[in-house]
């Protein structure tokens, strides 16, 4: 059952068919580099977009423009 349920968050973090749920088809540590990223990437991107948020506040009470805008 867990690798079915295990394939199955695989296979829709990527979007499509990645994995089989039958047998053991990629490593452990492939196993916990794909549950970290599909886990905690969501909260990651929400702390970096709120930082910058903070740096964008900053930059445009400094009136500073960004070489790259």
């Amino acid at each position: 059952m867990i690798n079915i349920l295990q394939a199955r968050a695989i296979n829709q973090f990527f979007g499509g068919l990645v994995i089989a749920p039958e047998g053991d088809l990629l490593q452990d540590e492939i196993l916990e580099i794909i549950n970290g990223l599909n886990n905690d990437l969501p909260a990651i991107q929400k702390g970096v977009n709120k930082v910058e948020s903070v740096f964008e506040k900053w930059r445009s009470g400094m009136n500073y423009k960004s070489k790259t805008r």
